[in-house]
């Protein structure tokens, strides 16, 4: 049987097929998370049946860069395809262009690869960095992984912070955090683009309301020094962003610890550390995931 293709561009149309086909729960899988950053952008779902199967490719069509993207555009990862790979190469006429997706599943990529006459179309690019709490248990356990002298450092630096900061957890949302991040990066930080602010306080606004969010502060007396934010969603606690004043040592390695002491307290089996920024991520002996990039031209 030929492959048949509908494109869908009403918004509710597109809701329905989304919540019909989407694979996995994860948090950038919500309907309501990657509809933060539709912001103008025009659906252009593609919905796919062959035989007596059926799939979805979730696009959006970005005018500025006249190009098309998956749903939800580049600050969801981990995004992977929602129609079996072996069709990619017979849907490839359907596919709009420009294209591009970044940080895909490396398992849903290397079964397209497999399969499809695309593979140079396929690029290793960035990582997703995992702490798997369900196998350490504890965070003994996780830090027994270090070298001796690496593991004894770093606690050296924790407890010099102990004696030195207070720190405190909330679940509302400090904007402080992109003040931190200005300062520290300039026109480079992510926070001096006006659409990504907005965008991401669609984010943080939904994340809060479904009391996902979790937020903590490190002060030196009463000065807040700096916040690090998380979004807890199943069984996966994922740590989103956060700055501090790099005048105060190590501050941002004590937020990165209490973050890991919360998620093994708290019982969740899996913190995921996002992509990006490897080389901070690297000493903390994470497990990783290699990503990719999808272009079509």
């Amino acid at each position: 049987m030929f492959m048949q293709v509908e494109i869908v561009k009403d918004i509710n149309a597109c809701k329905e097929l989304w919540h019909r086909f989407c694979p996995k729960k994860m948090v950038w899988n919500e309907w309501e998370v990657c509809l933060c950053f539709l912001d103008g952008h025009e659906p252009y779902f593609l919905h796919i049946k062959k035989d007596d199967q059926e799939g979805l490719l979730p696009l959006w069509y970005d005018s500025e860069l006249k190009a098309y993207r998956q749903f939800g555009g580049t600050y969801p990862e981990n995004r992977q395809f929602w129609f079996p790979e072996t069709w990619l190469d017979e849907l490839l006429p359907h596919i709009p262009k420009p294209l591009a997706f970044y940080d895909m599943n490396h398992e849903s990529c290397g079964r397209a690869m497999q399969n499809s006459t695309l593979k140079d179309k396929f690029k290793p690019e960035g990582f997703r960095y995992i702490l798997p709490i369900e196998k350490h248990q504890k965070v003994d356990s996780f830090l027994a992984t270090f070298s001796k002298k690496h593991r004894y450092n770093l606690l050296s630096d924790i407890n010099k912070c102990k004696s030195k900061y207070r720190f405190e957890w909330s679940q509302e949302y400090d904007p402080v955090l992109e003040e931190f991040n200005r300062i520290r990066f300039g026109q480079e930080s992510n926070y001096s683009d006006e659409e990504f602010v907005r965008q991401f306080r669609k984010l943080i606004e939904y994340v809060t309301e479904k009391e996902m969010l979790i937020t903590l502060k490190v002060f030196e007396g009463d000065k807040l020094i700096g916040i690090e934010i998380a979004i807890r969603f199943d069984s996966t606690y994922l740590l989103l962003n956060g700055g501090y004043a790099t005048e105060y040592k190590n501050v941002g390695k004590y937020l990165i610890y209490l973050h890991i002491l919360k998620a093994f307290e708290d019982g969740y089996k899996e913190m995921d550390f996002l992509t990006g920024e490897g080389g901070w991520k690297e000493l903390w002996n994470l497990d990783k995931e290699q990503y990719y990039t999808f272009r079509l031209e």
